[in-house]
Order: structure tokens, then C-alpha cells, then sequence
């Protein structure tokens, strides 16, 4: 379209189709004349219509639209859906990550009220002591949602993509107030402990959408009990080396790169650069909070050679995944096609 083109059309077929560069400029290239033409149609004569804006409705819909498109699924063209599957398996790491920390947690509580010591009662009892039932009601609701990361991830991994989109928002919010609730905290500390929470749960808002295909990350659904089992058994058998979220965020990267590094030698796939990266993506991401978090954990004897160990093999990681995700691409095939419905 030629810059007269676009002056001679209504004001609001322009703002239609400054709204459309939100789209990849390839898809833009190939639909946006289609899409301004149904748009104007849709446009009444008055000059208050004209010069009005596209409507929440349509903002809505195009936004919508470019999420599904940057974030390709089935039938997507090969670089949008290396991007999104990519987003995808980094989601499922996080939220596996946080579902690991609740599954622990839910155990520790169990093994605590059945079978703890009277002094272990006691701590439960006087952190409600002087509290109503309804208050108390309110406050284990309120610590359950916690819970939710567990059927998100087993919602990621059976590709109940509506289930776990609708879980990972209220999964995030008992953290999110916490912090926020009263805003006490400095911004850096908030950013550090939200961002393992918050990115992964953005990522499978914004990428499992309803073209997109199934999410088989590293360790599968196995990974959650097994995780969660090893994480409350080293916290009960070994106390003074009980791991912070920070820590278990590691390790969770650290285990499902050392696998896909093992199984990349066997098996590659087309899907094997997108492991890669989704592995090297978070990996950052818990390189940067356990680099910005390690002063906090300096109190602990054991913090310095644990951050420093954990660290630098990030580093090691975060290094090798590129170039095996780099060789992945030059042997990978076109995506796949959409399923007919």
C-alpha cells in the first residue's frame, strides 16, 4: 500500500492498521490487505466512525491473534514455531520447578501433622494460636493455592492447554501478594523471587494457545514426584543442607541439562533445538536470581561453596546448550502441520 493509499482511508482504517504491526512482518505481509478490507467493511459512514478507534473488541482479537502467530503452533512457519515451542518448554521447566517446591511442602506438612515430634505440633499450633476458625479456614485456603502449580504442570504436560493457563495466574498469586502487600520489600528483591514464579506463568499464558501442540519436557510427568520425593526426603534426612527455592531452581536446570545433553547423543530430534534453548533460557534466568540473591544466602555455612558450585556450572550450561541447539537447527525439518479438525 503507497503512503496515499493510506492517507485517503478513515482515520480509523489507519489506526486498524497501525494495530496490525503488533503481527510478525510475514504474516503481516501476506494478510494485512485481506484483514483492513473485512475491517472497513465493518465500518460505518458517519465522521464520528471514521475517525473513531478500533473497538476493545477487535484490539482484543488482533492481540490475541499476534500471540498465537509470534508464538507459532501447528502450521506455523519454521522460525515462529521454533520460538514457540521454545517458550513453551521453558514454561513447563519453571512451572515444574514450582510444583516440586509445593509437592515437597505438602509432604513436609503431612509428615509434620501424622507423624512429627510433639515440638514440631507445637510450631504449627502456635503459628494459629490466637486465631478464629474462619481466620484459619482462610489462611490454609490461602497457602493451598500454592498446590496449583502441581496440576498446571501434569495440565502442560497432557496438553490441557485451557486448564493450565486458567491454573498458572492464581498459582502465582499467593507470592505475588506476599510481596507486594503491603510493598515493603526493596524492587530488586521482589523482582528476583517473583521472576521464577511469574516469567514461566506469563510464558504459558501467552504460549498455549489453542494451536498449540503438545509440551513433552525433559523427564516428562515422572519428573514432579520424583523431584518432589528427592526434595523432601534430602530436607528430612539432612536438615542443614535444606536447599532455598533459589537452590532448587538450579538444580531443576542444572538435571534437565545434564539429561538432554545425555540424551541428545542418542536422539536428536527436530524438536531438539527447541529443548535446548528452553533449557539455556531458564538457565539464565536462575543464573541471574542465584548471582543476585547469593549475598542473602552467605549466612549459611554451606552457601559459598554451594552458589559458587551452582554458578559456575550454570555458566558451563548455559554455554554448551547454544551449540548443541545451533546443530539441532541445521538438521531440522519444517513444523508440523495442523491437525484437520
Amino acid at each position: 500500500m503507497t503512503d496515499t493509499a493510506g492517507r485517503d482511508e478513515p482515520l480509523i482504517v489507519q489506526r486498524y492498521r497501525t494495530l496490525l504491526r503488533i503481527l510478525p512482518p510475514s504474516y503481516r505481509a501476506a494478510r494485512e490487505e485481506e484483514m483492513v478490507a473485512v475491517f472497513a467493511e465493518s465500518v460505518g459512514h458517519t465522521e464520528e466512525e471514521e475517525l473513531g478507534r478500533p473497538d476493545l473488541a477487535e484490539t482484543a482479537s488482533v492481540v490475541a491473534l499476534a500471540t498465537r502467530v509470534w508464538f507459532g503452533g501447528l502450521g506455523a512457519p519454521p522460525r515462529l514455531f521454533a520460538v514457540g515451542q521454545t517458550v513453551r518448554l521453558f514454561a513447563a521447566l519453571g512451572v515444574l520447578a514450582q510444583a516440586i517446591l509445593a509437592g515437597a511442602g505438602a509432604l513436609g506438612l503431612l509428615t509434620v501433622v501424622f507423624f512429627g515430634s510433639d515440638d514440631a505440633r507445637d510450631v504449627l499450633r502456635t503459628a494459629y494460636a490466637g486465631s478464629g476458625r474462619i481466620d484459619i479456614a482462610g489462611r490454609v485456603a490461602w497457602n493451598l493455592l500454592d498446590l496449583l502449580w502441581i496440576p498446571v504442570y501434569v495440565a502442560v504436560v497432557r496438553g490441557r492447554h485451557r486448564t493450565a493457563r486458567l491454573l498458572a495466574v492464581p498459582a502465582a498469586l499467593p507470592l505475588l501478594i506476599r510481596l507486594t502487600v503491603p510493598f515493603e520489600w526493596p524492587w530488586s528483591t521482589v523482582a528476583v523471587v517473583l521472576g521464577p514464579v511469574l516469567v514461566p506463568a506469563l510464558a504459558i499464558v501467552v504460549a498455549l494457545h489453542r494451536d498449540a501442540p503438545p509440551v513433552r519436557p525433559v523427564g516428562g510427568l515422572a519428573a514432579l514426584p520424583v523431584g518432589a520425593a528427592a526434595l523432601f526426603a534430602a530436607s528430612w534426612l539432612i536438615p542443614s543442607l535444606l536447599p532455598d527455592p533459589d537452590g532448587v531452581y538450579c538444580w531443576v536446570a542444572l538435571d534437565a541439562g545434564a539429561v538432554y545433553l545425555i540424551r541428545c547423543r542418542s536422539s536428536a530430534g527436530p524438536d531438539g533445538a527447541h529443548r535446548s534453548l528452553a533449557i539455556a533460557l531458564y538457565a539464565v534466568l536462575v543464573l541471574v536470581v542465584r548471582v543476585c540473591s547469593a549475598g542473602a544466602s552467605n549466612s549459611l555455612p554451606y552457601a559459598g561453596p554451594t552458589v559458587y558450585g551452582q554458578v559456575g556450572a550454570l555458566l558451563l550450561l548455559t554455554a554448551a546448550l547454544p551449540v548443541v541447539a545451533v546443530r539441532a537447527l541445521r538438521r531440522a525439518g519444517p513444523a508440523p502441520h495442523r491437525r484437520s479438525r
